[in-house]
């Protein structure tokens, strides 16, 4: 349909546009999407951060682990310390220093109670602050393995997978 001035009406035209048009994306399954992307990304990060640091450390692992390096290193110094936390908890520190082909190398067991709850305090009035409450087992512990390179006098982190 064509008016007056041969120029079509802006009912047909906006029609016929309409029905040419791409259909439109679906925004919910777009962020469904990007939230299964998200998740994939961090739990990659996770795994690496695992590999880094490993949870599973036990008292067996910790004295084949020096057996090893008393066989082929001489340990520079060796030593333990208990300490109280901030939070109340305790902490136990294992350290054993020795000097390899990579130099100076530290190796770090921490041993700490095995956290069964967590307690988040929190108000929603303006300027109140939110403090987290852990619960601790007294018979559960867990270990982590650390490992520091020397570069310089300055203790800096190493992957643990080589100790483990």
């Amino acid at each position: 349909m064509v008016g007056l001035a041969g120029i079509e009406p802006a009912a047909s035209w906006s029609r016929t546009k309409r029905a040419t048009a791409a259909p439109q994306p679906d925004p919910i399954a777009d962020f469904s999407n990007s939230l299964t992307k998200r998740a994939t990304r961090l739990k990659l990060a996770k795994c690496r951060v695992c590999d880094i640091i490993s949870h599973d450390m036990t008292d067996d692992k910790w004295t084949q682990i020096l057996d090893r390096v008393q066989d082929k290193f001489k340990l520079e110094a060796r030593d333990q310390n208990e300490s109280t936390r901030e939070d109340g908890s305790w902490e136990k520190r294992e350290w054993v220093v020795f000097t390899g082909p990579m130099g100076r190398i530290k190796l770090e067991r921490l041993i700490r109670p095995a956290i069964l709850g967590r307690e988040e305090l929190y108000s929603r009035r303006k300027g109140a602050t939110a403090t987290i409450k852990f619960q601790y087992s007294d018979t559960e512990t867990t270990q982590v393995l650390n490992v520091y390179r020397d570069i310089a006098g300055i203790w800096e982190p190493m992957d643990a997978k080589a100790f483990l």
